[in-house]
């Protein structure tokens, strides 16, 4: 059994014990998107983009982020639930 973390998911885990650790927000960003470069269809880096836009009141792009996020991943009540919130706070989800 191989029990081996490829590069990206430890990328991702570096990335997400960063934000749980409270460091600035900003450069955590740019890792998650450096992960949505080699791997575009990584829904639960965009969830992360996602919430973490919405945190630096950059609503825009976490809409997009969220939108792309359930595009990946529509079963997925975590994605849709951001969506969702952003939606009922007035932004235009068409």
């Amino acid at each position: 059994m191989n029990n081996e973390i490829n590069p990206i998911e430890e990328d991702f885990n570096a990335a997400l014990s960063r934000y749980k650790a409270g460091q600035d927000l900003i450069p955590i960003v740019q890792d998650f998107q450096k992960i949505i470069q080699q791997i575009p269809n990584h829904f639960a880096a965009w969830t992360c983009i996602s919430w973490l836009q919405l945190l630096l009141k950059n609503n825009e792009e976490a809409l997009a982020a969220a939108r792309q996020a359930v595009r990946l991943n529509q079963h997925s009540k975590y994605q849709i639930i951001l969506l969702h919130g952003l939606v009922y706070h007035g932004f235009n989800y068409s």
